[in-house]
C-alpha cells in the first residue's frame, strides 16, 4: 500500500465530498425562503444527484484515457465554487443550474481518483479503498454543520465564502505540481464492451444493489432535516443528525473494507444490507436519545459495503478501474438519488415519517440481489488465506 499516496488521494476526497453535503441542511431555510413544497425540495436533490452522479461514467472512461490528474483537480475547483455559491442563488431555476455545475465537478472527481486509490491499495484495496470513501464520507458529514454555521453567523447571502477552503486546496495541488505527475496505470487501448460484457451480470447486480441503498441513504439525508424542523428543532440540530448518520457511515464503511479483505467482498454486503432494517426502522419509530442510537447503528451498517461494492467491480474489470468505479459509483448514484423525489412526494401525501418507514425496508431488495453475487471474491492470499 503506498500510504502517502492514499493519504494524499483521501484528503482531497475530505475535501471535495464536504460540499456535495451543503444542500440538505439548508433545505429547511430554503423551502421558507423561496416558499417551496417538500416535493420541489427534495427535487433539488434529485437534480444535484443526477448532475453529481449520471455523468461519472463519461468522467470515468475519459479517466481511463488521459495520463495526468486532471479531474483530481478540476472536480474540487467546480464543487467548491458552484455549491458555495447556492445561498445566494436569485431563483429556484438559478439555484438548480449551481446545483448541476457543483455536481459536474463532483462527477469529474471521483472516477480518476477512486481508481487511482484502487492502484495505491496493492493487494489491500478493500480496505485502501475503505480509507479513501471514508474521508469523503467524513467530508461529507462534516460539511452540513460547518456550513450551517457559516450560514448562520454572517448570513445566507455571505454562502460563497465556503469557496475558500477548498479553492485554497487546489492551490495546493497545483504547486505541488500534480498535473506534472503521470498516471503509472493507463491502458489507452480497449474496448469497453470487451472489458464489461464477461462481467455483465455481477457489475448489473452491483449496479442495482447501489440504486437501492442509494435511494435509502440520500432519502434520509434529505428528508431528516424537514423531520426535524417540523419538530421544532434548530437548523444546527438538522445538521447534526446528518453528520451522525454520515459519519458512523464512514465509520461502517471503513470496518467492512477491512472486514472483506478477510472475509470476502458478498458477506460484507449481505451482512450489512439486512441488519441494518432493524435499526432504520427503529429510528422512525422512537424518539429522544435512543432515536439518534439506532440511526447511528443505521448508518454504520447499510454503508458497511459502501467501498466494497467499489472494489467488487474494480476486480471485476481491473483493465478499466475508473470505468467500473464510474458505474457502481456514479450512474447507480444518480438513479439511486433520483428516486429521492419519490420519496419526497410520498412524504408530501402521506408524512415524513411514513416515507422513511417505507424507505426502511428497502434493503431487503437489495440483499435479494446481493445473494445473486458472485463467490470467493476479494481475499487475496498474502491477506485472508488461500483462494478456493
Amino acid at each position: 500500500m503506498e500510504k502517502k499516496k492514499l493519504s494524499l488521494l483521501t484528503t482531497v476526497h475530505f475535501f471535495n465530498d464536504s460540499y456535495a453535503s451543503f444542500l440538505p441542511p439548508l433545505l429547511p431555510l430554503l423551502i421558507l425562503r423561496m416558499d417551496l413544497s417538500i416535493t420541489s425540495a427534495t427535487f433539488l436533490v434529485s437534480v444535484f444527484t443526477f448532475s453529481s452522479s449520471i455523468t461519472q461514467p463519461v468522467f470515468g472512461y475519459l479517466a481511463d484515457l488521459v495520463t495526468r490528474r486532471y479531474f483530481v483537480v478540476l472536480g474540487p475547483a467546480l464543487s467548491a465554487a458552484f455549491m458555495s455559491c447556492i445561498g445566494v442563488a436569485p431563483s429556484y431555476t438559478a439555484l438548480a443550474v449551481l446545483l448541476m455545475l457543483g455536481g459536474l465537478g463532483i462527477a469529474a472527481f471521483h472516477p480518476q481518483t477512486v481508481a487511482l486509490a484502487g492502484y495505491a491499495s496493492g493487494e489491500r484495496r478493500g480496505l485502501g479503498v475503505s480509507i479513501f470513501i471514508s474521508g469523503g464520507t467524513v467530508g461529507y458529514s462534516l460539511g452540513p454543520l460547518w456550513f450551517v454555521y457559516l450560514v448562520m453567523v454572517m448570513g445566507l447571502e455571505k454562502s460563497y465564502l465556503a469557496a475558500i477552503p477548498g479553492l485554497l486546496f487546489v492551490a495546493f495541488l497545483l504547486r505541488g505540481g500534480v498535473l506534472r505527475e503521470r498516471l503509472e496505470v493507463k491502458n489507452r487501448e480497449f474496448s469497453l464492451a470487451k472489458s464489461i460484457m464477461p462481467q455483465a451480470k455481477a457489475i448489473g447486480l452491483l449496479y442495482v444493489i447501489v440504486v437501492l441503498w442509494t435511494a435509502v441513504r440520500m432519502g434520509f439525508i434529505a428528508l431528516l432535516p424537514i423531520l426535524y424542523a417540523e419538530q421544532g428543532f434548530s437548523l444546527i440540530s438538522g445538521g447534526l443528525i446528518i453528520t451522525v448518520f454520515a459519519i458512523t457511515g464512514a465509520a461502517g464503511g471503513l470496518v467492512g473494507g477491512y472486514l472483506s479483505d478477510r472475509v470476502g467482498r458478498k458477506a460484507v454486503i449481505l451482512i450489512g444490507l439486512i441488519i441494518s432494517v432493524p435499526f432504520l426502522y427503529g429510528f422512525v419509530k422512537t424518539s429522544g436519545p435512543l432515536s439518534v442510537v439506532l440511526l447511528a447503528l443505521a448508518g454504520t451498517t447499510l454503508m458497511a459495503s459502501s467501498s466494497v461494492v467499489i472494489a467488487m467491480a474494480q476486480e471485476l474489470i481491473p483493465e478499466n478501474a475508473g470505468t467500473a468505479s464510474s458505474i457502481v459509483m456514479g450512474l447507480a448514484w444518480g438513479v439511486g438519488g433520483m428516486l429521492v423525489v419519490v420519496f419526497g412526494m410520498a412524504a408530501e401525501k402521506w408524512g415524513i415519517t411514513s416515507a422513511m418507514a417505507v424507505l426502511s425496508f428497502l434493503p431487503i431488495a437489495a440483499f435479494l440481489f446481493a445473494l445473486f453475487l458472485p463467490e470467493g471474491d476479494g481475499v487475496p492470499a498474502a491477506v485472508g488465506g488461500r483462494r478456493e
